[in-house]
């Protein structure tokens, strides 16, 4: 008779998060969060040592950029609105360990959305596992953000600008700007300075954002701003209304001492700048692009370049 190996044994139990109830959930992750950004530093550290060595560094920058993600996917746990937390933390966790998802996360740090819907628009570009470039949509590439992961880790046989398969080894221009700190780990850092990872910092983020319920529409070919819910009680808004909320922290940081640092203006203003709208409303799955819709969409883009 064969044995069964218990299920619930190991790594890879983050999900039990969502089955946590609301008070020990928010205690829970407020013991990860240190860990986890003191991880994102010390492979950012790594990899300014490693300077000389680009490609080293890039592997050891993706690792610090995707830790650093984690955070911001688990602080969107605690944004969720209470009502409807329990349903979104168990698809959240799954983003949680997945590399696109938190690639997504880490890009999205730098868009600058109107609404949910824009910003779902903008995450459903960086789903696509392929996509067109050049004047006429001639060239087909790879989801870039996966691609760019898995050559700095891997030589593997790739087919990019040609039908005919080649290898391609680790690349050495992966980052450029090598010993730049990600945007993702420099946010994580100053929630952290502000006291948002404490159990209190927490509770603070959840009470604010309770208010607000961040959800819209999507729009495969372009966005509509049509983010208003009718639901009792809450409003789904877009970057307007997310001003609001970060005002009221700054001012509820500073009158319910929170934050012991002396300089509270200097973090929030980089929350203000790059904490993106809550997105645990979003489906960040990959979405598989078929040859043939990329067919399709060529001969669109040559139609409108011959005035078709």
């Amino acid at each position: 008779m064969t044995k069964k190996k218990p299920s619930h044994v190991g790594l890879k139990r983050a999900r039990l998060i969502s089955e946590m109830p609301y008070e020990k959930r928010i205690d829970f992750i407020s013991e990860g969060l240190p860990l986890i950004l003191e991880r994102a530093q010390k492979l950012y550290a790594d990899a300014e040592i490693l300077s000389e060595s680009s490609t080293s560094a890039a592997i050891l920058i993706n690792g610090a950029t995707e830790e650093a993600a984690k955070i911001l996917i688990l602080m969107d746990i605690i944004r969720s609105p209470k009502k409807r937390v329990a349903r979104d933390s168990g698809k959240l966790m799954n983003w949680f360990y997945n590399h696109l998802a938190r690639l997504i996360y880490a890009n999205a740090i730098s868009w600058k959305p109107k609404d949910i819907p824009q910003l779902k628009y903008y995450v459903r570009t960086d789903r696509k596992t392929h996509y067109l470039d050049g004047e006429f949509g001639e060239y087909i590439f790879p989801n870039m953000a996966l691609y760019q992961r898995e050559a700095q880790l891997y030589v593997d046989v790739a087919i990019l600008d040609s039908v005919e398969p080649r290898w391609v080894s680790p690349l050495h221009d992966a980052y450029q700007s090598y010993n730049s700190k990600p945007m993702a780990l420099d946010l994580a850092e100053n929630m952290n300075a502000l006291g948002l990872f404490t159990p209190k910092g927490l509770r603070l983020v959840a009470d604010i954002w309770n208010k607000a319920d961040f959800k819209g529409q999507e729009a495969p070919n372009h966005y509509e701003s049509n983010y208003w819910d009718e639901d009792k009680g809450q409003r789904a808004i877009g970057y307007s209304g997310s001003v609001d909320l970060m005002k009221e922290l700054l001012t509820r940081l500073q009158t319910e001492g929170i934050c012991q640092n002396n300089d509270i203006q200097g973090p929030m203003s980089r929350l203000f700048n790059s904490w993106q709208l809550p997105m645990y409303d979003f489906d960040l799955s990959p979405i598989v692009v078929t040859q043939e819709e990329l067919e399709e969409e060529q001969d669109f883009l040559l139609a409108q370049q011959m005035g078709g």
